[in-house]
């Protein structure tokens, strides 16, 4: 029996020799591939942040580092801005307006009370760590728990606690604890009810592309490079749909005949064809389009791009290759829609 496969194997070895795999294998670039930083979508900028609150940069490092919170800094400064230019000229040290945190232990406890403004700094950013691990912010643009976190560092972390009961933050709860504890300490006012728009327009999303994302027109583009290097004739097929374009493909299967295709409104911008975030294609050969073998060929250079090929879904899309790692919910959130 050994000696039947061992003759077996070698026939097959005969029939298709080495040189045979290798004609069929993907010849891919030793330079690694091309990535465009900053525009993988709901980056963070700053907006109208001053020199002379710039200068404790350094000083912003040194207590966001000792807290957890670094990769925060454009908020930290967005923080800052908020609170000095509430003031207008009449600066403070107190640049963060911490002294009624529970972590000022050398100065009063009112409004300026800090008058070091290292002192400002390390208390505030030790406070908004606080806030923001108590409001599970996730990430620089989880914008929705910062607004959480920004309006407890204003009022108090109590107010995310009771928040949260609530539904996480709102205008309407906002204004309602505001006034609640206004009524309880008989004050006039309590805190700034709108203290996360305030702060954000100082902290913005980065301005959103036109069109096909940037990082995925170049990889789309060394792509189709390393596939026709190949012999592979490739054809994009789709790459934006508008609104009604994306509606007609979720209305095929449902409300007129055909296989269903996506499961993405288009009034819902969920699609990543809507963001320009995804291309499909096809194998420019008429009848042989959608060769399995091209489509897996591609699907491997797509791989090496970094890209999420469809192929490796539950439900199989070889013709389909995305960007990674992008949340929609989050564009959603920050640009609203992509027109």
């Amino acid at each position: 029996m050994k000696g039947f496969v061992s003759i077996l194997l070698a026939a097959c070895i005969a029939l298709y020799p080495a040189s045979a795999y290798a004609a069929n294998a993907i010849k891919l670039p030793n330079a690694p591939p091309v990535n465009i930083v900053g525009y993988s979508g709901g980056d963070m900028i700053n907006v109208g942040i001053t020199d002379d609150i710039m200068k404790y940069s350094s000083l912003i490092d040194k207590y966001a580092e000792r807290y957890g919170i670094i990769r925060y800094k454009k908020l930290i400064l967005a923080v800052c801005r908020q609170e000095w230019g509430a003031l207008g000229t009449s600066k403070t040290s107190d640049l963060m307006q911490s002294a009624e945190c529970k972590y000022n232990k050398k100065y009063d406890s009112k409004p300026n009370g800090i008058k070091d403004v290292e002192y400002s700094i390390n208390c505030g950013c030790h406070y908004l760590a606080d806030c923001l691990k108590a409001a599970n912010v996730g990430s620089p643009n989880d914008l929705d728990n910062i607004k959480l976190a920004l309006q407890g560092y204003n009022y108090g972390e109590g107010y995310i606690y009771w928040a949260k009961q609530r539904g996480g933050y709102s205008k309407e709860n906002s204004k309602l604890f505001a006034n609640m504890q206004a009524d309880r300490l008989n004050m006039e006012r309590y805190g700034d009810s709108n203290y996360p728009a305030h702060v954000f327009r100082y902290y913005k999303p980065s301005p959103l592309w036109k069109g096909l994302n940037p990082n995925l027109k170049a990889k789309m583009e060394q792509f189709i490079e390393i596939a026709r290097n190949n012999g592979l004739d490739v054809k994009i097929t789709e790459t934006i749909r508008t609104k009604e374009q994306q509606d007609l493909f979720y209305a095929q299967g449902r409300t007129f005949s055909g296989e269903i295709i996506t499961n993405a409104k288009g009034s819902e911008y969920k699609s990543f064809h809507q963001w320009g975030m995804c291309f499909d294609i096809c194998q420019n050969i008429k009848g042989k389009e959608y060769d399995e073998d091209f489509l897996n060929k591609c699907g491997k250079i797509g791989e090496y791009l970094g890209l999420e090929w469809g192929g490796n879904w539950n439900t199989p899309d070889k013709c389909h290759f995305e960007l990674k790692n992008i949340n929609i919910d989050y564009l959603i959130s920050m640009y609203g829609r992509p027109e």
